[in-house]
């Protein structure tokens, strides 16, 4: 525990940590904030010109624009809502009057939108809802689980284990669904990328955690010591770790606190199916906004035992920095490289520490979708493959950065 204290203490008391506990939490807060950006809302004024309110203004407004529409996503509703957009349509075409159309349409945008995902294939939604009449959502959710099951088909075809695993999951979805205006989709792209911009900041903590020691020499003195070999080892690991877990702690809690308190705590409840209506995962927006918290921890200690792993292989502090940063990038890329396709490079991509933070291939994308991994006879989804392989590679890269110092001892 003394070792632990005093290399807990020095790490603590660099300019790096500061600097880059400082960065982490100004980084958090314009997140928190950027998210809101999106959040705009329309009106006319006296003049008949158009106002645009945006920002956390936007975000009150709305909650009392779209209260009435509110709870769950029925059937009736969603006829009614058909047939109040051809009303609209019919009498006015496509220039449906401003004020018409925020006080009618876009209260019920989700809902609509929901329809035209349904029912038509990548067609504009307003071009989709003409040709969709309300009796034609009477078997809505049967309809919807059609869809989802001829995807899996086409992308899958002859492939039942996909299908059967895809069902499964969807059968236990919950409907009808629930809708709350709240947090936006883009919230969980922009805490993914936070995740990632804390997982680079703490590789950089981490790298020279041992390579230091071995450029300066001060590592010469350090394993003649009694305590010099494993215990010293799990104290710097140790210690590193810690420093992750508060800078990530801080961080992301700040993040939430802002964003969900903003929005509001009581519509974490909504279906994650209101914003992609094919996720077959069944969860709520606050299950999942869990979920990528949970798995972006997971992911970021996996990266962080990994660079320290590599710091007792490297004799320069740099040289690890470069190397861990490439395979914080390398997934990202792997994912690029496969288009969705579940092939080697997308398991290459998924098993590596830093899997599923990247731009293109975080996990918020990957919940929405359909890319399994074929590992022998198993067809494995890759947010398992993700998340069961950095839980495996926590205590594997602990384990090997401790006897890779151990044997840098000894030679």
């Amino acid at each position: 525990m003394r070792i632990f204290m005093m290399e807990l203490k020095r790490m603590s008391k660099t300019r790096a940590t500061w600097i880059s506990v400082a960065a982490a939490v100004a980084l958090s807060i314009v997140l928190a904030f950027s998210t809101f950006a999106g959040e705009e809302y329309e009106t006319v004024d006296q003049d008949g010109n158009i106002e645009r309110i945006t920002g956390i203004s936007a975000i009150a407004v709305n909650k009392e624009q779209k209260a009435p529409y509110e709870g769950e996503v029925t059937v009736s509703k969603l006829q009614s809502d058909l047939e109040v957009f051809h009303n609209l349509f019919d009498q006015y075409g496509g220039n449906i009057p401003f004020d018409l159309y925020n006080k009618e349409i876009s209260p019920r945008f989700q809902r609509l939108n929901l329809i035209a995902s349904v029912y038509s294939n990548n067609q504009d939604i307003f071009t989709a809802l003409e040709k969709i009449e309300p009796n034609d959502v009477q078997n809505f959710y049967a309809q919807r689980n059609q869809k989802l099951e001829e995807t899996v088909e086409a992308k899958y075809p002859h492939n039942s284990d996909v299908k059967n695993q895809v069902m499964l999951l969807n059968s236990q979805v919950k409907t009808p669904l629930t809708y709350f205006y709240g947090l936006p989709n883009n919230s969980f792209f922009i805490l993914n990328f936070l995740t990632f911009i804390l997982l680079l900041i703490c590789v950089m903590i981490n790298a020279p955690v041992f390579s230091a020691e071995y450029q300066t020499g001060s590592d010469d003195i350090l394993r003649s010591t009694r305590n010099g070999r494993a215990k010293l080892a799990v104290s710097k690991l140790l210690a590193a770790l810690l420093i992750d877990l508060i800078l990530f702690t801080v961080s992301i809690t700040i993040f939430i606190l802002i964003v969900d308190k903003t929005f509001g705590w009581e519509r974490l409840v909504s279906s994650a199916q209101i914003h992609n209506p094919f996720l077959f995962l069944p969860i709520t927006v606050g299950e999942e906004q869990a979920l990528l918290v949970g798995a972006g921890f997971l992911t970021l200690f996996a990266t962080a035992c990994f660079s320290m792993f590599l710091s007792t292989k490297c004799h320069s502090s740099t040289t690890t920095l470069v190397i861990a940063i490439a395979f914080c990038l390398l997934p990202d890329i792997l994912y690029q490289v496969i288009q969705g396709a579940g092939n080697f490079a997308g398991f290459i991509s998924c098993i590596l520490p830093s899997g599923g933070l990247g731009i293109n291939n975080n996990l918020s994308y990957q919940l929405g979708n359909m890319l399994f991994i074929q590992v022998g006879q198993f067809s494995v989804w890759s947010p398992y493959l993700i998340m069961g392989a950095a839980a495996i590679e926590i205590p594997l890269f602990f384990i090997l950065a401790i006897r890779a110092y151990c044997k840098h001892q000894v030679s």
